[in-house]
């Protein structure tokens, strides 16, 4: 049960540093990815088969320095709500689909 809670309780880097370790494993080159408070999409990835491009927005449920206390759940909902509308404009507006890296996705086990 630690596992799931510290899995819980990553912050956005923390969610950022795993996707990128995953992303190799599973047919994808990490092109770049942003830590910290830098603007811009957070992991741009490119599957080496197919060349498809991934653009992956990572949220934490904390901040990034390890002292802060955990998000609210009304936080993390805002949060994941307003990427998610971002997702959808961006979408609109490029074609481009933009995905989400949540703390509680399983793989970052």
């Amino acid at each position: 049960m630690k596992q799931r809670q510290d899995l819980f309780e990553m912050s956005e880097n923390q969610v950022i540093e795993k996707v990128c370790r995953w992303l190799p494993k599973h047919g994808y080159s990490v092109s770049s990815h942003c830590l910290g408070y830098k603007k811009g999409i957070d992991i741009v990835a490119v599957e080496r088969n197919s060349k498809r491009i991934l653009y992956i927005e990572a949220k934490g449920n904390r901040k990034n320095e390890p002292t802060e206390k955990l998000f609210t759940t009304d936080q993390i909902s805002k949060h994941y709500a307003v990427q998610l509308l971002r997702s959808v404009k961006r979408f609109i507006r490029t074609g481009e689909m933009l995905y989400m890296a949540l703390p509680t996705l399983t793989c970052l086990a």
